[in-house]
């Protein structure tokens, strides 16, 4: 694969809409939780995609930077991606959803669909993608990507401070 070919799957499938912060209700307390421990900037280490290793986009120096409900991508093009984040840690597997906006989480559209587990400085999130875009209303069985797969997983490590 080209360096081209992974950035252009990358614009692509998370480059921002037109954002916008709807009024929301307050996260019950275990999602509460789930979003303070995700809070901070979290490094790719690995990108799995089908089962094998991309590295060429882990040496791009991807970032995911948590602050409350939002994400914030950055390391991919000169600009960085904004979504918002939808956790679910009492779900099994827990889930961990982002979209360009609130009102899109809410209506299901465009929402990357992940599982995610989170062990200390670790994070792991997988989703399921239909050729680049990702896969409507289907889920990753765990959090792993084999061969053949048609499975993502990246592995994040929370940066020092």
């Amino acid at each position: 694969m080209t360096r081209a070919f992974l950035l252009g799957f990358f614009l692509l499938a998370l480059c921002p809409g037109s954002l916008s912060f709807a009024e929301e209700s307050p996260p019950n307390a275990p999602t509460a939780e789930a979003l303070k421990q995700l809070q901070g900037q979290w490094n790719v280490t690995s990108l799995l995609k089908y089962g094998v290793e991309l590295d060429q986009l882990v040496q791009l120096g991807i970032a995911f930077t948590f602050t409350d409900n939002n994400l914030k991508i950055t390391g991919i093009g000169p600009q960085a991606i904004n979504k918002i984040v939808d956790v679910n840690p009492e779900a099994m597997p827990r889930l961990l959803d982002f979209a360009d906006s609130a009102e899109d989480l809410k209506a299901r559209k465009g929402v990357w669909e992940g599982i995610y587990e989170l062990d200390g400085d670790t994070l792991k999130w997988a989703i399921v993608l239909e050729g680049d875009m990702p896969a409507k209303a289907t889920r990753a069985p765990a959090v792993e990507s084999k061969v053949d797969s048609n499975v993502v997983l990246v592995t994040l490590k929370r940066a020092k401070e």
